[in-house]
């Protein structure tokens, strides 16, 4: 009977050490996990558009704040070489998009998107009536 006690005991031990290892997962960096939109898109961004005559270099900070500077295209060369200016504003992420509230009403980007795919090496959102934003970390 001795035998029999031992026998499941060193069972049951080498079943919750091998779970142990089983339960544990490396994917738990993944960055389609949207929990953490908000910290995968700080820092700094090149956006284009739908509309492919804009680029824009786009900065989203720690509080809140957002820098873009705006280029044109104008000889349709896509070297956007054409500087329309610099505005700022705020910008608030959740899970389902990120809204821009400029100061100047000049601002390309100056509504909600939605994301469509969004990590911490690129992104897409709409706004939700067919325009596109296309983001890739700068």
């Amino acid at each position: 009977m001795k035998k029999f006690i031992n026998y499941a005991l060193f069972m049951s031990l080498l079943i919750f050490a091998i779970g142990s290892f089983i339960a544990c997962s490396d994917d738990d960096d993944d960055d389609g996990d949207k929990g953490d939109v908000a910290q995968m898109v700080l820092g700094k961004w090149v956006v284009t558009m739908s509309d492919p005559t804009w680029k824009v270099n786009l900065t989203l900070g720690e509080d809140g704040t957002f820098s873009e500077a705006d280029y044109y295209d104008i000889d349709g060369d896509k070297t956007f070489t054409e500087y329309d200016g610099t505005y700022r504003g705020t910008y608030i992420v959740s899970e389902k998009g990120i809204t821009f509230n400029p100061i100047d009403d000049s601002a390309l980007l100056g509504e909600t998107y939605y994301w469509e795919e969004v990590s911490s090496s690129s992104f897409v959102a709409s706004d939700g009536d067919g325009f596109y934003i296309y983001g890739t970390r700068n």
